[in-house]
């Protein structure tokens, strides 16, 4: 089985990060989260699980054993790559999430509820706009989106939703570049960033679109992904 892994600057039980083509030492009964050799098929979902910025691709083999629906853990591994340092990627994905939150899946709910002067402000916002300012722009649709909403309006209440979720997923994006500006120890946070500001996307869309919201973030990563792990 084929997995994404993220690391920090250390395994999580202290030692080096492997090298590609190390084969690992087996580990005799696995158990998720305990003992074993850790890895997600999507990238997203393995994104989610990560404590820093190295990204590797491992084969899991041997005993393999699930971990709900997102992450499998095994006896047997053998790196497919070395680990390689993905913060300017997984800062690139969490402005990618807001960015479509707010122009796209917010944009869509306010023009719905009819407040078409705060959807076209956030259906135009441009690729280096400042996703602070973005953020703030969000706020206020949603303060005139649960106004409509006091009166009833479903469209406006989801209005409001989204546009808290795209909120949400800019003000994480714009943590993720702060965090990937410090030194090495912040990079879990940028890491995390990343992995809020997707969440907070998908949540921004409506039920119908959710799925494949998450379904198009994890292709735009893993693209991305591959390129850096190929190249390296």
């Amino acid at each position: 089985m084929i997995t994404f892994h993220f690391a920090s600057d250390k395994l999580r039980d202290g030692s080096p990060l492997p090298a590609k083509g190390a084969v690992l030492p087996t580990i005799a009964d696995p158990k998720p989260c305990a003992r074993g050799w850790h890895g997600s098929v999507r990238a997203i979902d393995a994104l989610s699980y990560a404590p820093g910025c190295n990204v590797a691709k491992r084969e899991l083999r041997g005993t393999i054993i699930p971990h709900y629906d997102d992450k499998h853990c095994a006896s047997d591994c053998t790196m497919l790559t070395g680990y390689v340092d993905a913060r300017e990627v997984l800062v690139r994905f969490a402005r990618y999430c807001a960015l479509t939150a707010l122009r796209v899946d917010a944009a869509n709910a306010l023009r719905a509820a009819g407040l078409i002067e705060q959807a076209n402000s956030l259906a135009t916002l441009h690729d280096d706009c400042d996703l602070s300012a973005a953020s703030y722009a969000a706020r206020a649709a949603r303060a005139a989106s649960a106004a409509r909403a006091a009166r009833a309006a479903s469209a406006a209440r989801a209005a409001s939703y989204a546009a808290s979720a795209a909120s949400d997923a800019a003000r994480a994006a714009s943590y993720a570049a702060s965090a990937a500006s410090y030194a090495a120890s912040a990079a879990s946070y940028a890491a995390s960033a990343a992995s809020d500001a997707a969440r907070a996307a998908r949540y921004a869309a409506s039920d119908a679109a959710s799925n494949a919201r998450k379904k198009e973030q994890n292709e735009w990563l893993e693209h991305e992904l591959n390129k850096l792990l190929e190249s390296a």
